[in-house]
């Protein structure tokens, strides 16, 4: 037994669940994006919103099942905690990594989907600028598909980033012996997953001036919660609320007058 301990290896950092959420909810979000591109006049009409969550809820089945798997495995076993033997392969790296091969290559797809959708929009948008100004609701959906498929950039490109790297850093069984990889490249990738896991949600919030000022906000509200700055965005936060209401308010008045009208 503890030579059999000796040759199991940590766990993947990326494990074959994760990656298949990933390209499940990347074929979503893609088929989604090219829907809403294509029906731009009427997608705000539609209600694709109970469609588009139920979509996303089936995707997060695998991760939740390889959680559960998880945790069953701590009652059969120490090695099961933090080691996991795999069954050897004959040192097959296709093998081995097919299941990160196929999600990086559905993720090259709907990055180069992404782009593509990105210029289509913005030659719709300079179109419905200059030749159909009046039409607000096109425009605004043209302008929320440009918005989202720029910040879906950043998430094909990290997606793709964490599977070539554990692609590129995979261990094979041989003669039911492991083979050593480079000790650099393992603590390259020790190194590179925490780091990534901090750094990349800071710069997508940057990159969004919406979340950037969300995160100010909540972060001014957390560590200073007396200053001045918090108080003065509380008092505008509630000025603007109480104009809200009564633009709404006149809104709601205007549609009954014209209700009644028509009656």
């Amino acid at each position: 037994d503890n030579e059999r301990v000796a040759e199991c290896y940590l766990r993947d950092s990326i494990s074959p669940a994760i990656a298949t959420a990933i390209a499940m909810s990347g074929l979503c979000i893609a088929t989604e994006r090219f829907y809403a591109t294509l029906n731009f006049a009427v997608y705000e009409y539609q209600e694709m919103s109970y469609v588009v969550s139920t979509a996303c809820v089936v995707t997060l089945l695998p991760i939740v099942f390889y959680v559960i798997g998880f945790l069953v495995s701590l009652c059969t076993g120490k090695v099961e905690l933090t080691f996991s033997c795999a069954k050897p392969i004959d040192g097959d790296y296709i093998k081995e990594n097919i299941v990160y091969i196929i999600a990086a290559f559905f993720d090259i797809i709907f990055l180069a989907l992404y782009i593509l959708l990105y210029f289509e929009n913005k030659n719709r948008q300079v179109e419905y600028i200059r030749d159909h100004y009046d039409s607000f609701s096109s425009r605004f959906q043209i302008n929320e598909n440009i918005k989202s498929t720029r910040l879906l950039f950043p998430f094909n490109i990290a997606f793709l980033f964490l599977l070539t790297l554990t692609i590129f850093t995979t261990e094979t069984f041989s003669d039911d012996r492991l083979l050593q990889s480079n000790r650099a490249t393992k603590e390259m990738r020790n190194l590179i997953y925490p780091l990534f896991a901090i750094i990349f949600p800071l710069s997508y919030i940057y990159q969004c001036p919406i979340f950037y000022s969300k995160a100010r906000t909540v972060a001014a509200e957390m560590f200073f919660p007396h200053s001045e700055e918090v108080k003065k965005s509380r008092r505008l936060s509630a000025l603007l609320s109480e104009k809200q209401r009564a633009h709404f308010d006149v809104l709601i008045a205007s549609w009954e007058e014209d209700a009644m009208k028509m009656q």
